[in-house]
């Protein structure tokens, strides 16, 4: 069921970081839930 966590894993999560560090709170809990929800969908 899971897929391999290699470089596209970090890539995403990296991208997601950078999302976040330059957003503000409201577009934070946005990106966040947004990233879940591409994780999880990624993973199964």
């Amino acid at each position: 069921m899971l897929a391999p966590l290699g470089s596209r894993f970090e890539d995403l999560v990296a991208r997601c970081g950078r999302a976040v560090r330059g957003a503000d709170r409201g577009w934070k809990a946005t990106a966040l839930g947004v990233a879940i929800v591409l994780l999880t969908a990624f993973v199964l």
